[in-house]
């Protein structure tokens, strides 16, 4: 691994994460638990750690109790080097335009830059997504970067053009460079320029009427950025303002990305990208002996399975099921599912405990399930976050294809049943 010493990474973890709820009504989008242990801000440092970068700061501003408990339980390194992954809160600073809470990415990284600025030898900033999904060398970036002396690089992926309205998409020239950017362009028609030109497809084995999407991965020269957050206050976004800035003023370059990327920015993409990993040939490879997924250690005892027909899923560390089936779900850690219950097409994301026998006499007294999934149940299609609790003889199919539906104990949004955190459904409850 070559060490990055004047790269500084940059997480931006911030944004109130709206279109996950109410998987984000408690916690951070980066914090929302994903894959059956790790957090979805896992995957943007460890591609930082593997890569060689070891000095990151995460920005955080909503609901970050749970985010900054996790990594700095999580990103310890010993006392002989001088790597680390640190936090930076929103805070309010004399002498900015905006002393309250950031406005946007960019505004983060301004409020958050004279501790940026403080790490030695750093000369480029590595600025990220927190809520993404994907295996990045940033070594490829590095290069890119520093042969063209490039004053930005761009990741960016090829995306079909149905598909570019979701995401701002970039034209590029002979030489590589980055000309013009257009955020989400919709059913606008785009001139030839804007689509992947034969020469690239040829080259990064791309389809005909592809365009380049930006991936919000920028590597930055750090003098060049604090530069323009100073000189422009008003710009707060980096996406909208930022970026198409430096495009128009300086040189930028671009790095393709051809491997597996998923934005979870939405309950339908995190459902998928859950999924998507019971199936290692379509989804994200969490098994790769060359490039491990960094999380917190859990010290959990086997899983228990016991009369249970599996398929196609991913079961955390100490659950225990019983006499149950189970098919293309990905199950977290501490889940409990009982006898003759049948799951299909879900994300559960387990406990934090283990009850005693105690809690769940007081359960009993409580007239409440224990955590878990009760027996005799039938669930397909859902979400259920930790804690909850779910009684005997449920039944939770959306059978009448409802949509934006909010209960106390549930919600349906894109037609995903989400049980939140602690919720409690009650014996024979039917959706």
């Amino acid at each position: 691994m070559i060490q990055m010493n004047e790269v500084l990474g940059i997480v931006l973890a911030g944004g109130q994460g709206t279109r996950l709820e109410p998987l984000t009504s408690q916690r951070s989008k980066p914090a929302v638990p994903f894959g059956g242990r790790y957090r979805i801000i896992d995957f943007p440092i460890t591609n930082c750690i593997n890569s060689g970068v070891g000095k990151i700061f995460v920005l955080t501003q909503f609901h970050s109790a749970s985010l900054n408990q996790h990594i700095t339980q999580t990103y310890k390194f010993d006392l002989f080097h001088d790597s680390f992954v640190d936090i930076i809160a929103s805070e309010a600073s004399k002498g900015l335009t905006n002393g309250g809470f950031s406005q946007g990415t960019a505004d983060a990284v301004r409020k958050g830059m004279k501790h940026l600025k403080s790490v030695r030898n750093a000369t480029n900033a590595l600025i990220l997504a927190g809520d993404q999904l994907y295996r990045m060398d940033f070594n490829t970036l590095r290069s890119i970067h520093s042969d063209c002396n490039a004053d930005l690089t761009l990741g960016v992926v090829a995306v079909a053009r149905s598909a570019a309205d979701a995401f701002g998409i970039v034209k590029v020239n002979d030489q590589n460079q980055i000309v013009d950017f257009w955020e989400k362009p919709g059913d606008t028609k785009l001139d030839p320029e804007w689509y992947v030109s034969e020469k690239l497809q040829k080259q990064y084995n791309i389809p005909k009427d592809y365009v380049f999407a930006s991936m919000s991965i920028y590597l930055i020269k750090l003098a060049l950025l604090d530069q323009i957050l100073i000189e422009k206050p008003e710009m707060m976004d980096f996406g909208k303002e930022i970026i198409p800035y430096i495009i128009q003023n300086y040189q930028v370059q671009f790095a393709v990305h051809s491997g597996y990327w998923e934005d979870i920015g939405t309950l339908d993409n995190f459902h998928k990208a859950n999924l998507d990993l019971t199936f290692e040939t379509n989804g994200f490879d969490l098994y790769s002996s060359d490039w491990p997924n960094l999380t917190r250690p859990s010290l959990l005892p086997p899983t228990s399975l016991k009369d249970c027909t599996i398929t196609e899923s991913i079961i955390g560390d100490g659950s225990r099921l019983d006499k149950c089936s189970i098919k293309n779900c990905v199950i977290g850690q501490r889940a409990i599912i009982k006898s003759d219950s049948k799951i299909e097409n879900t994300v559960i994301m387990g406990a934090d405990w283990m009850e005693t026998p105690e809690e769940k006499a007081k359960n009993i007294e409580n007239k409440i399930p224990d955590i878990g999934i009760g027996s005799n149940c039938v669930i397909n299609k859902a979400i259920i976050d930790k804690n909850s609790r779910i009684g005997n003889n449920v039944t939770l199919l959306n059978k009448e294809g409802l949509n934006e539906v909010y209960a106390d104990n549930y919600v349906i949004r894109d037609n995903i049943i989400i049980i939140p955190a602690k919720a409690i459904i009650p014996n024979n409850f039917t959706l």
